[in-house]
């Protein structure tokens, strides 16, 4: 019986102490992928700023970055310590799910703002007519953009019917002014 009792103690011990190594390499490896979740991060921003990314836009994109990386660095480790992740994935996924069609009109807008502030078809102080409003361009946001019309009202549109309507900048300059015409 004692013999029993012992193996069964050291198989406890040396299954503790198994467990107590994983642990101890999952929270080095938390450490070490936050450290470099950071320095994604630090590149990222850097990036953004070389190419003249919009402010708003970058803070988002650069807070996107992060939370997707240390979801999936938090979802590596409990694999590591012997979490089955495969329901965790499935409930991230079906709440993303869930948000993504709560929100789809809101998603629209800001897909409509992303696309405004890198295609740039119009910029702050211009002229134009879009969504039935014409109007000069006092601020654009990541969901909407404000105008100031012809009679001082302030109009405000969501940018996702404005990327995807027919938009008229009046203070683009014209074709003609635009080409080089010194090649005949």
């Amino acid at each position: 019986m004692s013999e029993i009792l012992n193996s069964y103690g050291a198989n406890l011990l040396s299954n503790l102490l198994a467990f107590l190594l994983r642990v101890a390499g999952t929270l080095l490896f938390l450490i070490a992928g936050l450290r470099v979740i950071h320095w994604v991060a630090r590149a990222a921003v850097l990036s953004f700023q070389r190419t003249h990314l919009d402010l708003s836009l970058q803070r988002f994109l650069l807070s996107l970055i992060r939370v997707g990386l240390k979801i999936l660095l938090f979802i590596i480790a409990a694999s590591m310590v012997g979490i089955a992740t495969t329901s965790l994935v499935a409930v991230v996924g079906a709440a993303g799910l869930a948000v993504g069609l709560a929100l789809r009109h809101s998603l629209a807008n800001f897909a409509g703002g992303v696309l405004l502030l890198l295609i740039k078809p119009f910029q702050v102080g211009d002229r134009i007519q879009a969504q039935g409003q014409s109007g000069t361009v006092e601020a654009i946001h990541m969901f909407y953009t404000m105008l100031r019309a012809d009679d001082g009202q302030l109009v405000i549109i969501p940018n996702g019917s404005l990327a995807n309507g027919v938009i008229v900048n009046f203070s683009s300059p014209s074709p003609r002014e635009s080409l080089n015409t010194g090649v005949n």
